[in-house]
């Protein structure tokens, strides 16, 4: 049991690293692209239509990225201090996630049927269920082993 906690806990903490470091990459990519943004290549309104619609996905998208980053930072902090009730916001985002990848999968195989990004999608759905699975059975363990310890506080009481 010690020994499967453990692989359990520590997959968890690289995912929190892993989605770490993606938010922190795809941060940075949305920040140059909205700096490096060329509102003269819309010629008709048309085209100015989308790439006002880009812009904002992209300024969506900074933003996002940037819940992400903390989101991630304190689930790597309740995994390493075995805080299983600040798991929760990392355990929502997946979840949310998870929601948004199958819609991009029901559009992508209502546009394209069987074409490989349909596919690629399916598999990320999967992948992200797994890990949210992956979260959760942590959190529970971990909220039972600490379950006799009294009330579990969200933050240090400070004496």
């Amino acid at each position: 049991m010690a020994a499967h906690c453990c692989k359990k806990r520590t997959c968890c903490l690289a995912l929190g690293v892993f989605a770490l470091i993606g938010a922190v990459s795809n941060s940075i990519r949305s920040i140059l692209t909205l700096a490096n943004w060329d509102w003269s290549l819309a010629t008709n309104d048309d085209e100015k239509y989308v790439l006002k619609f880009l812009f904002r996905c992209h300024v969506a998208s900074a933003i996002l990225c940037l819940c992400l980053i903390v989101a991630s930072s304190v689930y790597i902090y309740a995994v390493d201090q075995d805080r299983p009730r600040l798991m929760i916001p990392f355990l929502t985002w997946i979840i949310l996630a998870v929601f948004v990848v199958l819609i991009l999968v029901v559009v992508s195989f209502i546009t394209r049927p069987m074409s490989p990004l349909a596919a690629l999608l399916a598999i990320a759905a999967t992948i992200k269920g797994l890990l949210c699975w992956l979260v959760y059975t942590h959190m529970k363990e971990t909220m039972e082993a600490t379950a006799g310890d009294g009330p579990m506080p969200m933050v240090e009481e400070l004496a």
